[in-house]
């Protein structure tokens, strides 16, 4: 991502964004904001299809290759199945976390939970993170401990981006909702990293987004994300103000959003998909598995989030 010296943070003046956005239909009668009087947001969502090297909006048959965005928010996540991939469909995971921090186990009819911390572990778990299920220290955040074997996790990691597209046929005032599997991961981290050392915030740049086709050791082709900051649609600070005011908006919707997107029931027989890269050396793997120092404070509060 080379970068000019003469290139400015911000292009002043210059929209970056959507018309309607901008609210510019200057012969408007009603503010579109009454509509959301007394009611709860329902984020839309494209989906990554796994076959084909296409985007998806969910409920809809619109599919695209690519497209643009600025990325308005993120937070991690994860989910776990005790079955392995291909045991089971449409069930709701045993554990989630909506923050990748804490886990939600699921709860049942009894007053028990699905748990995947063992018995004789919780007791010391929940002294020590104050019956809080910590997801570093879980045993399924470990290398090696995917129910179908191999070296995986059997705790996916997963991202949500939340987008606003800057091209006019996805233009939208609410942002989507991007779930990104395990195999997106280690892009995201690579362009989220480049960006910081550009001194580049996620949300004052254009971002351009693609798929380009992979394989798995079966053999079964799925899609892998490519991400790329555009230097050249920078946002103003008009257009950052813009965004600064929708996050704020709706950020109450991002968590629900989330918290629903972790939770939900989902079939997980679809085409396997790498996981994050396991380490190649068995002493990594062994290290990996070793609980991890949590730090807290004297009020024994949680690790902050990124």
């Amino acid at each position: 991502m080379p970068e000019s010296k003469d290139t400015p943070l911000a292009i002043p003046g210059e929209s970056m964004l959507p018309a309607i956005i901008h609210k510019k239909d200057t012969d408007a009668i009603f503010d579109v904001n009454e509509n959301m009087t007394g009611v709860v947001p329902q984020v839309p969502k494209i989906e990554i299809l796994r076959e084909g090297q296409m985007f998806r909006i969910v409920g809809d048959q619109q599919t695209f290759p690519k497209f643009s965005a600025v990325i308005v928010s993120h937070r991690a996540g994860r989910r776990y199945w005790k079955k392995a991939m291909g045991e089971g469909a449409n069930a709701p995971p045993d554990c989630f976390s909506n923050n990748g921090l804490v886990g939600i186990p699921r709860t049942l009819e009894d007053g028990s939970d699905l748990c995947p911390i063992p018995g004789h572990q919780r007791a010391r778990n929940n002294e020590r993170y104050k019956n809080q299920f910590i997801c570093a220290t879980c045993p399924m955040n470990a290398w090696g401990s995917d129910p179908k074997g191999g070296r995986g996790k059997g705790c996916k990691e997963r991202h949500l981006l939340y987008l606003l597209p800057t091209d006019p046929a996805l233009a939208s005032i609410i942002p989507y909702l991007l779930d990104l599997p395990p195999s997106c991961l280690a892009a995201k981290d690579k362009y989220f990293t480049l960006l910081t050392t550009r001194g580049i915030p996620h949300a004052a740049i254009v971002t351009n987004l693609a798929l380009k086709k992979e394989t798995n050791n079966a053999g079964q082709e799925y899609s892998e994300l490519m991400l790329e900051a555009d230097l050249k649609r920078r946002l103003s600070r008009n257009d950052q103000l813009l965004i600064k005011g929708i996050i704020d908006t709706y950020q109450g919707a991002f968590d629900k959003a989330s918290a629903d997107a972790m939770a939900a029931a989902e079939t997980h027989t679809d085409v396997e998909q790498p996981d994050e890269q396991a380490p190649a050396a068995p002493r990594a793997a062994k290290a990996q598995q070793e609980e991890p120092h949590q730090p807290e404070s004297d009020e024994g509060d949680l690790p902050i989030p990124f």
